[in-house]
């Protein structure tokens, strides 16, 4: 929950969230990544940039530190619009707020500075290499047809769609960048959330639990 301070009076204060940094987004099956659980907005990577930047992409692709850039200037991006909802109508959102961020910050680059520094070196910060928790879309692929559900998370659901294991070259590609990229950073996860349709039928599942 956003935590408030008196002494922090810059327009970013309103903007700032730690999830940008800390909590990668991978749909596994599309080729696309994001941040936080609660965007809805993830862009697909291209083979281009995955040759350009490597394991970066997924941390530290350039639309990614384009949002961070502008949280830092205190711009309010509309992809993060659930939180800023709730915090036009005086309720307390899902946004971590200055402290949060400066406590990660000063972890991440071996510093001691308050968010007032951080803002003036800015550029310095729009890089992270210390995700918290990792969201993983496996698709939709499913055994069930529940009535609560739909052809959005469910491939029973989804008429005629029965191949889920098919991908494109683009997408098997970034399946091994991202397993490369997984490898260096599982240790310091804090949390593994894993969506479907239903995450254990995919074979994936198995291979994340034994990593």
């Amino acid at each position: 929950m956003l935590e408030t301070s008196n002494q922090i009076s810059h327009p970013a204060e309103k903007s700032i969230c730690l999830s940008r940094w800390s909590n990668p987004v991978v749909k596994y099956m599309t080729g696309e990544v994001g941040s936080c659980c609660k965007i809805e907005q993830a862009v697909t990577l291209s083979l281009a940039e995955l040759e350009d930047l490597g394991t970066e992409a997924f941390l530290n692709s350039h639309f990614l530190k384009e949002r961070r850039l502008e949280m830092l200037e205190g711009i309010r991006h509309p992809s993060c619009h659930t939180c800023w909802t709730m915090e036009d109508r005086s309720i307390s959102s899902f946004r971590s707020g200055p402290a949060k961020f400066v406590e990660h910050m000063n972890y991440a680059k071996g510093g001691r500075g308050d968010f007032n520094s951080i803002l003036q070196e800015k550029t310095r910060y729009l890089s992270s290499h210390h995700p918290v928790r990792l969201d993983i879309h496996f698709g939709k692929a499913c055994d069930l047809k529940c009535i609560y559900c739909g052809d959005e998370y469910s491939s029973r659901w989804a008429i005629g769609d029965t191949n889920h294991s098919s991908c494109s070259e683009e997408i098997l590609r970034f399946q091994d960048k991202f397993w490369e990229w997984y490898e260096t950073i599982c240790a310091e996860l804090y949390q593994v959330v894993l969506y479907g349709g239903e995450p254990m039928v995919s074979p994936q599942f198995y291979q994340i639990v034994q990593q």
